[in-house]
């Protein structure tokens, strides 16, 4: 539901109250649930352990656990007795946030979320090293304690979003390096064919070969400690040791190296858009969507046209929809009943208000009740361009001078453009009313000229007669009719004229700024 206040104090107070029977209204429904108690436990105990203040908590915690360890290792000392006791309250700490977590996400929702089966991995390799301390392999399971500082990842969205798309982009780098991987084993397979008599460390097995290859592949020191002790005391360029070498860094160490690279960064740029765009949407499902402009929905659903005639079938088939197969108007009540057939994912709330005020949008249905078609259709043009430049507007707070600038010269074109439309539908009025004019002009001449001959007939009744009005008086009053009616033929004909002599001069203006 779209609600709307008249001032903002009545505003706040409507959401005081709503928030007030939401929070009644979920507690009701909680209790008839089975298992009550517990779900309501459950439910205050995840709003608690999501907040902020919570999980701000939680990582600075993290954070703490990190740098106690790094003291530890840098100190080096023989009494590690306070170290001991801070890293067994870590313990203790992390073990009652998993044991929280797990209550209030349990089951489905702890389970199948990687970074809780992380957290349990860690923490539950923490309480062995702990309780177990002599046991064979605990201090090896003790490194683990170190990885706790990846916890942070799932608290901080930023820092999820990167490992969310480093994760993303490993399949396509991976296909990069075996493609890398297998250049390197096909030179290193050459090397050992060719220089094992010259190096038997380097080039001896495949196994070397592969290591030292890579290691040229780098760049680490290939000249020095590869290539040139191969040239003997002498010290003689080899040409073909020379050719074999450079070949493969320039294959290996320039181009496959720098695509694993481009991959990369392609990959991860792509993935973090789409992780934005995924907590975007999720964020716009946890929340209420509304538009200042109600009929944005459905506008941006026909802003995709192809061809004019596409848009206009669209808008036909959504006044089909909106007052029905059988219905040739659309009224206020039946597009309420209609919105809802459009199956839009964000809500069109519009009041009797809008109504009146979108048909205020064209002289046509300035008024109406009830439109047609046709007139549906005008006003769904003109609210399309409205959106149009919103929309630009929109891109234009967040692009750079030179779009914004481009931006705006559209945005300038448009008026221009709706103003001549405007300008066009009004010398079309003018015309009209002047062929209408015309025709009664015409009328009245012909009465005149029936009234020399001595009567005018009207529906079969005689409306003029010696008896009832003389024949000067009828002739003034026909004849004081056509003189209005010449002058307002008159008006409008200079109207016209006006406006035919502002088109020029703005053409003339138009053609001296193209000159």
């Amino acid at each position: 539901y779209c609600l709307r206040a008249e001032d903002p104090s009545t505003a706040l107070e409507w959401t005081e109250q709503i928030r007030g029977c939401a929070k009644v209204a979920k507690r009701e429904q909680l209790q008839r649930e089975r298992g009550s108690s517990m779900v309501i436990l459950q439910s205050k105990a995840k709003t608690i352990y999501e907040s902020d203040f919570v999980q701000g908590i939680v990582a600075f915690v993290i954070m703490a656990n990190f740098a106690a360890k790094i003291v530890e290792i840098e100190m080096q000392l023989t009494d590690n007795s306070f170290l001991d006791a801070l890293e067994m309250s870590f313990t203790i700490i992390f073990t009652i946030e998993l044991s929280f977590n797990a209550f209030a996400n349990w089951f489905r929702d702890f389970f199948f979320n990687g970074w809780n089966l992380f957290d349990t991995l860690v923490v539950s390799v923490s309480i062995i090293g702990a309780a177990l301390p002599n046991v064979p392999g605990v201090s090896v399971l003790r490194l683990f304690r170190v990885f706790r500082v990846l916890r942070l990842f799932h608290r901080l969205s930023s820092l999820r979003i990167i490992i969310n798309a480093v994760t993303a982009s490993i399949l396509p780098v991976a296909n990069a390096f075996v493609v890398l991987l297998l250049i390197t084993a096909i030179y290193a397979v050459l090397a050992c064919m060719l220089f094992k008599s010259r190096d038997e460390v380097l080039f001896g097995k495949f196994s070397s070969a592969l290591f030292s290859m890579f290691q040229v592949c780098t760049g680490d020191g290939w000249s020095t400690d590869v290539v040139r002790p191969m040239f003997g005391e002498s010290g003689v360029v080899d040409g073909y040791v020379v050719l074999f070498f450079v070949s493969y860094i320039l294959i290996g160490g320039y181009f496959l190296l720098n695509v694993v690279v481009a991959v990369l960064l392609d990959e991860f740029a792509s993935a973090v858009d789409m992780e934005k765009r995924r907590l975007k949407e999720h964020q716009d499902t946890l929340s209420i969507r509304s538009s200042t402009y109600y009929l944005d929905p459905l506008l941006e659903f026909l802003s995709q046209y192809q061809t004019e005639k596409d848009l206009k079938e669209k808008i036909r088939v959504i006044f089909d929809i909106l007052a029905g197969d059988d219905d040739k108007t659309l009224s206020y009540e039946k597009f309420l009943e209609g919105v809802y057939r459009l199956n839009f994912k964000a809500t069109i709330a519009i009041t009797q208000e809008d109504w009146e005020v979108l048909m205020e949008a064209t002289p046509e249905t300035s008024g109406k009740k009830e439109i047609t078609w046709q007139e549906f259709e005008q006003i769904i043009l003109a609210q399309l361009n409205e959106f149009a430049c919103r929309q630009a507007s929109l891109k234009q707070l967040d692009a750079d001078e030179g779009t914004s600038a481009v931006i705006l010269i559209l945005k300038q074109l448009q008026l221009e453009v709706r103003k001549i439309n405007q300008a066009s539908v009004a010398q079309d009025e003018i015309r009209r009313q002047m062929r209408r004019l015309a025709n009664r002009i015409a009328l009245v001449e012909t009465k005149f000229d029936s009234l020399l001959h001595g009567e005018i007939q009207n529906g079969g009744r005689t409306c003029f007669s010696s008896s009832s009005e003389s024949e000067g008086d009828a002739l003034d009053r026909v004849d004081e009719n056509a003189i209005l009616l010449a002058v307002e033929h008159n008006g409008k004909q200079r109207q016209l004229k006006d406006l035919m002599e502002e088109d020029e001069e703005e053409e003339d203006e138009e053609e001296r700024g193209c000159a």
